[in-house]
Formats: structure tokens, C-alpha cells, sequence
């Protein structure tokens, strides 16, 4: 017994400087790939590649329209998303709702008085024509058509009961001006000011006439993904520096 004993404590203290060695050797029928080497002229062909102007840039936008109609003001939120076309036509589709109560629409019949809520929605094409574009500010003359479902509610005040309700086809048209501040590259700061006309509109006593200024944000996805792409390939050419420094110059350059 003792001599399995004496036989298994040698395999023991000898095992490991074994498997020193075999780990030490070199691993016979696997050779090592040779690393890649990058070119500067290859790094230059890819940059261009990546930062050269494209005929269609996406675009999106949040945004939000104040428009006045019979001393009241309004609030229509929206989201718009689509192309800039050789950085001078600014081509999108959006879709545009308002629910809101206005004292402007109200109105009394048979010493009745009635409050009217009105609910709006709206497709829309926007056309953008571009005549200044620079690093920090983007100016233009967009012109907008929409049109959509308006719908009335009349209710009896104070007591709050739903009376009846009209809604119809309605059709808009948006002219103005537009300046876009640009912070950063990847986002801009969106003010717009123009008047709107309506159109068509099946339900009576309301419209839509009237001046209106729009805030909104205008996200340049094409910047993003260029900026993304950009640092992927310097990380790639290890030409990177401080990487929280480089992703700084990318976004504010």
C-alpha cells in the first residue's frame, strides 16, 4: 500500500514540470497568422470613402408647431423623417395630432354654452429649399402640405356632457422660414416661422388660418453613422489617441 502511496506522490511532483515543458513547446502542425499591416495610403482611401458627400443624407425631426387662431394658441406635436437631396432640398414625410380644448371655438346657442375640443391629425409633405448651409447654422423657405381628419367635440358647460360631434377632411398648407442652429454635428436646434392656410375643411366653424412659429430637433443621421464609422476605422488603424478625446473632436468638429 505504501508503495502506491510512494508511487503516486512522484507522479504528483513530477506532472507539472511536464506540463511546463509541453505548454512551453510550440504546438506542432499550427503555425501563427502573420498580423495585418494598414497602409497609410489604404487608411486615406477608406477615410474618403467614408467622408465623401452623398447624394441622399436621412433626416429626422421632433418637432413641435404654436399656431394662433382667434387669440388662442395651440400646441400640434410631430415627427417628420426623410432625405436632403444634394444638401439643398430637404424632401420628408411627417404626421402631426392635436386634442386640446380652445376658448376660441367656443360658443353659445339658445343661452347654452357649449365647449369644443378639438382633434386634430394630419399627414404631411414637407419640401425644404436650402440656401445657406454651414458648419453651425442651416437656413431655408420650407413649404408644407397636409392634410388629415379634423374632428369636433361640442360639449355642454359646466355640466360637462358630450352634446354631439362633427368631423370631416381637412387640408393645410404651410409656408415660412426656417433656421436651424447646429451645436454639434449629430444635433440641431430648430425654429421656424411662417403662416398657415387651410384649404379644404368639411367641419364648420373650424379653422386654421393664422401665423404659427414651430420648435423643433433635427437629428443628422448621416453624421452619426459617419462619426461611428470614422472612429471604428481610426480604432481599426490604431490611430487613436485618448478615445474619450477623439469621440469629443468627432462630435463638436
Amino acid at each position: 500500500m505504501k508503495f502506491f502511496l510512494y508511487i503516486t506522490f512522484a507522479i504528483v511532483c513530477l506532472n507539472p514540470l511536464s506540463a511546463q515543458e509541453r505548454a512551453a513547446a510550440p504546438k506542432q502542425g499550427k503555425k501563427e497568422q502573420p498580423k495585418k499591416k494598414y497602409s497609410k495610403a489604404q487608411f486615406r482611401k477608406d477615410s474618403v470613402a467614408i467622408m465623401k458627400p452623398k447624394l441622399l443624407r436621412p433626416q429626422l425631426r421632433l418637432d413641435n408647431k404654436i399656431s394662433y387662431y382667434r387669440g388662442d394658441s395651440y400646441n400640434i406635436d410631430g415627427i417628420d423623417a426623410g432625405v436632403m437631396i444634394k444638401e439643398k432640398i430637404r424632401f420628408t414625410l411627417g404626421y402631426y395630432r392635436l386634442n386640446d380644448e380652445l376658448s376660441g371655438y367656443s360658443k353659445t346657442e339658445s343661452g347654452t354654452y357649449f365647449d369644443r375640443r378639438l382633434k386634430l391629425q394630419y399627414g404631411s409633405m414637407n419640401i425644404e429649399f436650402v440656401y445657406h448651409n454651414s458648419r453651425f447654422f442651416t437656413l431655408g423657405i420650407p413649404f408644407e402640405f397636409c392634410f388629415g381628419k379634423n374632428t369636433l367635440h361640442y360639449k355642454i358647460s359646466p355640466a360637462d356632457e358630450q352634446k354631439y360631434t362633427r368631423s370631416g377632411f381637412v387640408s393645410l398648407i404651410d409656408l415660412g422660414a426656417s433656421g436651424t442652429f447646429k451645436p454639434i454635428r449629430w444635433v440641431g436646434v430648430r425654429l421656424t416661422a411662417g403662416y398657415r392656410q387651410t384649404i379644404i375643411n368639411q367641419v364648420p366653424g373650424s379653422r386654421f388660418d393664422g401665423p404659427f412659429i414651430s420648435f423643433g430637433v433635427a437629428v443628422n443621421l448621416r453624421e452619426v453613422s459617419k462619426d461611428v464609422r470614422m472612429f471604428m476605422l481610426k480604432k481599426k488603424y490604431r490611430r487613436l489617441g485618448d478615445p474619450l478625446e477623439t469621440a469629443v473632436d468627432l462630435i463638436t468638429d
